[in-house]
């Protein structure tokens, strides 16, 4: 039995303009989740390398084995253990569940906080998932690189912080690139998991227009025609980026 296509009597301009307002959340969502996710991303790939035993550009010695440990020494190497307990466990739990857990924990913890706002406990679900993964990614970038760099670094008189910032970040930048953008695409495909929580973005205000036009393939259509339109260009852009200069590494 064949099917006919109608989308015109499917994309309604009430259709039209519930699905603009769920594209809407769904690019805002995703984007606060992209930077904020970035950015404790970077906070954990920071704090998973300050003990590292081998390589540990932000520590105030650079002796790759010390005689003895001092008490900083211990310090940080057991703030490295939390932090990659952290990122391994955050990894393990599927987004779903942890979309879920932040719904449901967020008026436990803050009893003031409005029940109404999925917004937020969606955005901290995404932010931590991509936080952790993107820890792991920096950690490796880090711990990939050679010692020399570092090393002259800091017998030029940069302190651990200026090491981090001007000379390990920019070279990890580019190593990690293609892998970040995997994970920012990820997170936007994803965003559709906040409908489970009734997070008004684009996949739930789709099904909200399929109730009323009984017309779900022109819709689920329409909407994969957005992902498509948002990712495309975003992972050519990335793909543009890798040949840029200031993202190609330096030989020290």
């Amino acid at each position: 039995m064949g099917y006919n296509f109608d989308f015109a009597s499917a994309l309604t301009p009430q259709a039209i303009g519930l699905l603009v307002s769920g594209a809407q959340t769904t690019i805002s969502l995703s984007l606060a989740a992209i930077l904020l996710g970035t950015l404790v991303g970077l906070l954990l790939g920071f704090l998973a390398t300050v003990g590292a035993p081998t390589f540990a550009p932000l520590r105030r010695t650079m002796a790759t084995a010390p005689a003895s440990a001092t008490p900083l020494d211990l310090v940080l190497q057991a703030l490295r253990i939390v932090t990659l307990a952290v990122i391994d466990i955050v990894r393990a739990i599927p987004l779903l569940l942890m979309v879920l857990l932040c719904y449901y924990a967020f008026p436990i913890l803050f009893p003031s906080f409005d029940r109404t706002n999925v917004f937020v406990p969606c955005l901290v679900a995404f932010a931590l998932n991509l936080g952790a993964f993107t820890g792991e990614l920096v950690r490796a970038g880090v711990m990939a690189l050679p010692p020399g760099s570092a090393l002259a670094a800091r017998s030029l008189g940069l302190s651990p912080s200026q090491t981090w910032t001007h000379i390990v970040l920019p070279q990890i930048v580019r190593d990690i690139l293609p892998a970040q953008v995997v994970l920012f695409i990820t997170i936007v495909k994803m965003s559709t998991l906040a409908s489970a929580v009734s997070l008004y973005e684009i996949l739930h205000s789709g099904n909200a227009v399929i109730q009323q036009t009984y017309r779900p393939l022109e819709i689920y259509v329409a909407i994969g025609l957005f992902f498509v339109i948002v990712i495309v260009p975003f992972a050519m852009l990335a793909r543009r980026l890798e040949t840029v200069s200031v993202f190609r590494r330096r030989a020290l």
